[in-house]
């Protein structure tokens, strides 16, 4: 609880006290209270807290000399450093900033989360379409709508079916990629219309279904 200052101490107790005595809401006032972007502190904590107040009278920390749990390594020194590796590479992971702070993964993962309050997003990948091609398709939505509203196209002909695609050139894996920040950095890449792939699909209608190599 030693991450927690004497003013959050007293409010996690009041807040506890006023509301039924419920751990629950006192974590969300709590996280609501100090602007935070994730959950207030855990339940475990505002229990831990609690009892001691009860058995104490007290919300300051009881620690003298090495009794007790040790120290937390999340230090203002490692604060900063963990904060300047991220800045110089928002793309660098957990383990690797572990290794350059000189702590455990989970120690560098509270610090990004909870002091940080740094956020993990994903890369976009968006198709390259031209205008033309754009284009191109409402106009072929215009006529399918058009020919159904006048009895030319019978939907009962349609076709329905599940694929998937095996890349044959550059193909980027959004799973890998991993970008910290406090804002979305709205990071996206653009690929071909037509990427050389093998297309693997299964087709159906009515019952009848093929399997098709593209």
């Amino acid at each position: 609880m030693s991450r927690y200052c004497v003013s959050e101490h007293i409010f996690i107790v009041q807040t506890y006290y006023s509301n039924n005595n419920s751990p629950v809401v006192t974590q969300r006032k709590f996280a609501t209270e100090f602007k935070l972007k994730t959950t207030g502190p855990s339940l475990s904590t505002v229990n831990r807290l609690i009892q001691k107040f009860k058995r104490t009278g007290s919300i300051c920390d009881d620690m003298f000399g090495n009794v007790g749990r040790p120290l937390s390594v999340k230090t203002p020194e490692k604060i900063k450093r963990t904060h300047q590796v991220f800045e110089r590479s928002p793309r660098t992971s957990i383990g690797k900033a572990a290794q350059h702070v000189g702590i455990k993964r989970e120690s560098v993962r509270q610090i990004v989360v909870a002091d940080l309050q740094l956020f993990k997003y994903k890369i976009q990948i968006h198709q390259r379409l031209s205008q033309r091609s754009v284009e191109q398709r409402l106009e072929f939505a215009n006529t399918i709508v058009e020919m159904i509203d006048n009895d030319q196209f019978d939907v009962n002909m349609l076709w329905y079916r599940d694929e998937a695609h095996f890349h044959l050139d550059g193909y980027v894996n959004r799973q890998n990629w991993r970008i910290w920040g406090t804002e979305n950095p709205h990071i996206a890449i653009e690929k071909s219309l037509y990427p050389g792939f093998v297309h693997i699909s299964l087709k159906e209608n009515q019952g009848l279904s093929r399997t098709f190599k593209d």
